[in-house]
């Protein structure tokens, strides 16, 4: 796969369980968190590798490799942190 402009497929993080082993949805600080697998050419502020927190009305659902992913536009859809 090649991404064109500034596109970003990330794998999205899932919510670790707490030390008792329960997961707090509403709580979660690492909620809508992925990890950058790929970058277009045209991306300039975000490394593969990278943790990004991200907006889930406009990231893109996708399946890559049985992975959880999305698809982002580094302009505005995107917080690295």
């Amino acid at each position: 796969m090649k991404l064109i402009r500034k596109r970003i497929l990330a794998e999205v993080l899932e919510p670790k369980p707490t030390k008792g082993g329960l997961i707090l949805q509403g709580a979660n600080l690492e909620k809508n968190q992925a990890k950058v697998l790929m970058i277009g050419p045209g991306v300039e502020y975000v490394n593969v590798g990278d943790t990004v927190r991200f907006d889930p009305n406009v990231a893109q659902p996708y399946d890559h490799e049985n992975k959880k992913c999305v698809f982002l536009n580094e302009e505005g859809d995107l917080l690295v942190l």
